[in-house]
């Protein structure tokens, strides 16, 4: 039974291929890669020099170096430890896939890629954060519960003692500690109120 490299194509006999072990893992991690199989093994591709095929060592050692990554999400460039998500990963080799490059070296490029969109992503935080910083309403809180009592129109216990809601004339009634009625407002209200009283002439008043 023949199979096909999903990287270049070469044709082989199955039962050949088994009998060495580098094609056996390359098989196996054509088999870990799943869907992504064929991507990564065109990106290994990029590696060749010329017309000549990659040895089964050489793209199985590619293979691992870049499976590392796949499934760990993190890699070390120059020094400093980058973390990646799979799917950024998937498009920075389908970048290198598109520019049908040949002869490269080392993974440096892919790393170089994903760097630069990591720090992108940084600075984008580092900014919105300066941002947050700067705003006049960086220190606004989430409002207590007493607060979303109060605006809500009812008054919240206080330390004169809990209060209690009563239907008097079909209109909601509070009574406080002290037994006093309340009619309980919001804002909106209180605020329509303050207008009116404010546009009417007091008696006495000139």
């Amino acid at each position: 039974m023949k199979i096909s490299c999903p990287g270049c194509g070469l044709k082989f006999e199955l039962s050949e291929a088994t009998k060495d072990a580098a094609f056996r893992k390359i098989l196996d991690l054509a088999h870990k890669f799943g869907p992504d199989s064929r991507l990564f093994f065109e990106y290994v591709e990029c590696f060749r020099k010329g017309q000549k095929p990659l040895s089964p060592k050489m793209e199985l050692r590619l293979l691992e170096e870049v499976f590392l990554v796949y499934e760990k999400g993190e890699f070390l460039f120059n020094r400093k430890l980058y973390h990646v998500s799979r799917p950024l990963l998937i498009e920075a080799v389908k970048i290198i896939c598109n520019k049908q490059l040949n002869g490269l070296e080392n993974h440096n490029y892919l790393k170089k890629i994903l760097a630069n969109n990591q720090e992108r992503l940084e600075a984008g935080g580092e900014r919105q954060e300066e941002l947050r910083k700067r705003s006049p309403y960086r220190n606004l809180q989430e409002p207590s519960e007493l607060e979303k009592i109060s605006r809500a129109g009812e008054r919240p216990m206080d330390e004169a003692g809990p209060h209690r809601m009563i239907m008097k004339d079909g209109i909601r009634v509070m009574i406080d500690a002290n037994g006093e009625e309340r009619i309980p407002m919001s804002p909106e209200t209180k605020e329509a109120l303050s207008k009116l009283s404010i546009g009417r002439k007091m008696p006495g008043s000139k």
